[in-house]
């Protein structure tokens, strides 16, 4: 469905999605859209950048 609509291989979608749950240290698609709603809701009530928390269960 990404890769349709970005006119993309879907292999890419997957590539890209590994590569951020590696720099992020996340284990799961659910942790990385844990993590995507807690960035959005940080930068929303603040000003200043946050550290990104570790989500619970990431190794």
């Amino acid at each position: 469905m990404v890769a349709d609509s970005l006119s993309i291989a879907y292999f890419t979608v997957r590539k890209h999605r590994s590569n951020i749950l590696s720099k992020l240290q996340l284990n799961s698609a659910a942790q990385l859209a844990c993590a995507a709603v807690a960035m959005t809701d940080q930068s929303a009530t603040s000003d200043s950048p946050k550290i990104f928390p570790r989500m619970p269960g990431a190794k």
